[in-house]
Formats: C-alpha cells, structure tokens, sequence
C-alpha cells in the first residue's frame, strides 16, 4: 500500500472513530471536506445542545489526525486562532411550501442559497410578522452537492 492510499485509509478510520465517539457522547458532526486544496485548519465541527440551556449551542472545531501524523505547535495555535475568530450570527427559515423565506436578509446566505437549484428561494425584510412559524435552516438537506 503506497502513502497516499494509507493517509486516505487513516482519514476515513479517524473519520469513523470520531463520528462513533461523538454519537455515543450526544454530540453531532459535520466534516469539512473542500473542493479547493485551501482547506483550513478545521476538518470538522462537533456541536451539541448545551447542557444546562438548551438555547445555547457547545460547538468545537476539530483538526482530525489519524495514523502517524502528529501535531504541531503551529497547527494548535492555528485551531485556537479559528476557534476564536469564530463568527455566530443567526438566521432564521421559513419554507412555506413553495418558497423559502430567510431572515434577516443576509447578503452571504442568499449568494449561497441561490445556486440551489431544488427550490425557490426569497428573503423577506425582518418585519415579516411570521412569528413563531420560522424554523432553522438545514442547508443540506435544500441544496445540491
């Protein structure tokens, strides 16, 4: 087996043993998997509920390693920096069955959303008076991959 194939090999068995970890701890996962070789410094995100408040969010940015390799000074202070350069904004979504509607207007997420092609998208002004009925959106499950 060359190097390659036993890096890929070592990805997807850290891959998995982080996926099983997370599910047995209450904690969900998303993988970062760029289409450019500018990936970063995060491969993954962990996030959960919070403990006490459940309107708050744990959220953690996870190097994956797996294999041989090992980390860096450098690699550690580039995850601190990501983790506290980290921005959180909120959004609101309502799909009302034919249109999904985002509030705020948020500038980057229309340009993102509009190269989904599954459904009609329009942002509503934050005075929409929908209330309670707008719910948070999963971008994976609206747009193509």
């Amino acid at each position: 087996m060359n190097a390659f194939t036993k890096a890929r090999a070592a990805e997807a068995a850290s891959k998995e043993a982080l996926k099983a970890y997370c599910t047995e701890h209450g904690w969900r996962v998303a993988f970062l998997k760029g289409t450019s070789p500018r990936t970063g410094i995060i491969d993954a995100i962990a996030f959960r509920l919070g403990r006490k408040n459940s309107d708050l969010l744990d959220v953690r940015l996870i190097q994956l390693k797996g294999g041989k390799a090992g980390v860096s000074g450098m690699e550690i202070a580039r995850l601190k920096s990501a983790a506290a350069g980290a921005t959180v904004n909120r959004l609101i979504a309502e799909f009302d069955g034919e249109t999904l509607h985002l509030l705020p207007d948020d500038p980057i997420w229309l340009k993102t959303i509009a190269n989904c092609n599954q459904r009609t998208f329009q942002a509503l002004p934050p005075s929409c008076g929908h209330g309670r009925r707008c719910a948070i959106l999963e971008t994976q499950s609206l747009c193509k991959d």
